[in-house]
């Protein structure tokens, strides 16, 4: 039986929930709600944000089949959930894999639900939380990605979060590729949807997310990320080795991010290999952004662009017209002043902490690669173009440079 005092407690809550979502203005703000209690021996809930309503569903029912081989494996008293959106007409669900390879349905959503919008993305969190209480989590975002840049199909949750052009309308893209429309989500909205809510690491599974912009905007819900500043290969991550290294005591991440770079590594190295992608992969702490962007701050501030200089980029043209570039390339090309440098290099390893890259990627090549990306405002380039403006990143360090 529970005590008196802690059933009071439970009343007082869903009061104070309740009349503060009574006092709210706006359906776009994310309800906080309390954390449902721990199950005993629970360890860590890992949830994979499957959106895969285009033309990589078929890579996400081979990467379902890859989590159910892991699990076999053990999930050191953790759960494994997954919210998969697929195309092929079926209705989004919950499900968890289950330690013998199954798979077990915790909710199922309306058809043509999207998954791309901040409500119902933080209602799948949530409800992931409800069905599979732990002590800690984490978030697997599995998609196509493009960092920040924009595209004019992204879903606008409201006015306050939109921006419009002279007869169409301009947002920052971060993750998508929903069909119908190629719709797609900011990475604001992603910011907003996770609001209050922190995860002990975040793992893209997705194309340039490996953005400096990307880390910032969402720096408050986790300690670490795992990210690729370029394309990432169509089969994703392996998901049959790679969960033993999200469910450690303490997560792996190192060893994730070495068996995704050597799945990949070795079929670069096979000449006869077909899918000869390469990888560029980082792992990436939060910690360290704040101090990263004053030195970056600090050296624009005091320096001019350097007309000769030849950006590195992480991008193919025929993904995208611009906006990843290498940071640390970039910040190098901009000065020469030792002490600057020594700064600004201690502040970067503190928040790229390993990288690995094979010598090309998607045609790229990989030679001044570290890591990380960043967009590069030359002279006469517009912050508003594609709703560079609107990203914290800019705000906080690249806007005050400017002059």
């Amino acid at each position: 039986m529970k005590p008196i005092r802690y059933i009071f407690s439970i009343i007082f809550t869903t009061i104070v929930v309740a009349i503060l979502a009574s006092c709210s203005d706006s359906s776009d703000e994310p309800p906080i709600t309390p954390e449902p209690p721990v199950e005993e021996g629970t360890t860590r809930t890992v949830l994979v944000y499957m959106e895969g309503k285009n033309n990589l569903a078929g890579y996400a029912r081979a990467d379902i089949q890859e989590m159910k081989e892991g699990a076999k494996q053990g999930l050191n008293g953790g759960r494994l959930l997954v919210y998969r959106s697929l195309s092929g007409g079926t209705a989004p669900e919950l499900i968890e894999i289950l330690e013998d390879g199954s798979e077990q349905v915790l909710k199922s959503y309306a058809a043509g639900t999207s998954a791309l919008t901040i409500a119902q993305m933080r209602a799948v969190v949530e409800e992931s939380r409800a069905q599979a209480p732990a002590k800690d989590y984490a978030l697997i975002f599995w998609n196509h990605g493009t960092g920040w840049i924009s595209d004019d199909n992204t879903i606008v949750e409201s006015q306050a979060l939109g921006r419009s052009g002279s007869d169409q309308l301009i947002q920052p893209l971060w993750y998508g590729a929903e069909q119908p429309g190629d719709k797609h989500m900011k990475i604001t909205s992603i910011a907003k949807a996770l609001e209050g809510l922190r995860f002990s690491f975040i793992y893209f599974d997705c194309c340039h997310m490996g953005a400096v912009e990307v880390a910032y905007e969402l720096r408050k819900s986790t300690d670490w990320f795992i990210a690729s500043a370029t394309e990432l290969g169509v089969s994703g991550m392996p998901y049959d080795k790679n969960l033993s290294c999200f469910f450690a005591s303490t997560p792996d991440l190192s060893g994730a991010m070495f068996n995704t770079f050597n799945f990949y590594d070795k079929i670069f190295n096979d000449s006869q290999a077909v899918d000869r992608y390469g990888c560029s992969i980082s792992q990436i702490s939060s910690a360290g952004l704040e101090q990263l962007g004053r030195q970056v701050k600090t050296i624009l501030s005091s320096t001019q662009y350097p007309e000769d200089y030849e950006k590195v980029p992480y991008y193919r043209t025929v993904i995208m017209p611009t906006g990843l570039f290498d940071l640390y390339d970039y910040i190098h090309a901009r000065t020469s002043d030792a002490a600057q440098l020594t700064a600004f290099d201690t502040a970067f390893k503190s928040v790229v902490s390993r990288h690995l890259t094979t010598p090309r990627v998607y045609t790229l090549d990989a030679s001044k690669f570290h890591g990380l990306s960043m967009h590069i405002l030359g002279p006469d380039d517009d912050p508003s173009y594609l709703g560079y403006d609107e990203l914290a990143w800019y705000n906080d360090f690249i806007k005050p440079t400017l002059r």
